[in-house]
């Protein structure tokens, strides 16, 4: 949704770029390149920029939600969501998409008995979802 409005506003500045130009009597061809340009060096701009927009974004999801620094540093949890569904030996994977910083990605593991081996199952959870993290070890 945040690219999809960022995009936007590129548009709409090259939109408004060519306006300008056209009121200024420019001739067509230069207004549809100062477009073109426009909309190249912003959305190259936003391409350079978003790896760190991401990685800001997750700074601050530590100190928005005080769990996930609990979370990282557990190495099983009890992750309570907030639709009551209660996940047992949960760890931390890390994020499910490098450019998403509102998703995590957590390993439900299996107990480990005789005859199965211990397994475990994906489960990619919005940080917002996530009510209470409780560190087993």
């Amino acid at each position: 949704m945040k690219k999809k409005i960022m995009h936007t506003v590129v548009i709409i500045g090259a939109l408004s770029n060519a306006v300008i130009l056209a009121i200024m009597d420019m001739p067509s061809w230069l207004i549809i390149l100062m477009s073109v340009i426009y909309i190249v060096i912003f959305e190259g701009l936003l391409l350079l920029l978003e790896p760190r927009l991401v990685r800001a974004e997750r700074e601050r999801n530590v100190k928005a939600y005080p769990f996930l620094k609990e979370l990282v540093d557990a190495k099983k949890a009890t992750v309570t969501l907030r639709d009551g569904t209660v996940l047992y030996n949960v760890t931390f994977e890390g994020y499910a998409n490098p450019k998403d910083a509102k998703t995590i990605l957590l390993h439900v593991h299996t107990v480990k008995t005789k005859k199965d081996k211990s397994t475990f199952t994906e489960h990619p959870v919005k940080l917002i979802n996530i009510k209470n993290v409780k560190k087993v070890q």
